[in-house]
């Protein structure tokens, strides 16, 4: 990778001694290693994935739209994470993930291949 203004690569820069580099190449390498920090840290985008009706998020899931049905009667799921338009109702499947890990006394795992199971609670004592 080049520096700005410059012939020398970071690779070079980096077996050079600091002592022996000019300032402004001093400057690059650490604007670049700023910039590497950055964009290493940042999260990536997620597009958001709205899934529509009771019957999408339960196939997404892999459980019962009784039990969509359920969780968003006790409030399991709540707003933000389902928005109901008209007699539509509206998820957004990763906050919905969300507001199940999160939900009291209900531990989710997603399993390999999309399918997902809910783990007994000794409190709840739910079961998938």
């Amino acid at each position: 990778m080049k520096l700005n203004n410059s012939d020398i690569s970071i690779e070079q820069l980096l077996n050079k001694r600091v002592i022996d580099m000019t300032g402004q190449e001093l400057f690059d390498l650490i604007g670049s290693a700023v910039q590497q920090a950055t964009l290493r840290d940042m999260p990536e985008h997620k597009e958001k994935r709205i899934l529509h009706g009771k019957k999408e998020i339960a196939s997404a899931l892999t459980v019962s739209t009784s039990t969509i049905s359920r969780w968003l009667e006790n409030g399991t799921i709540h707003a933000p994470a389902v928005i109901r338009a008209d007699r539509v109702l509206l998820f957004d499947y990763d906050l919905v993930l969300e507001q199940i890990q999160a939900s009291e006394g209900i531990r989710w795992q997603c399993k390999p291949k999309g399918k997902s199971s809910l783990k007994a609670n000794r409190h709840t004592g739910l079961t998938a």
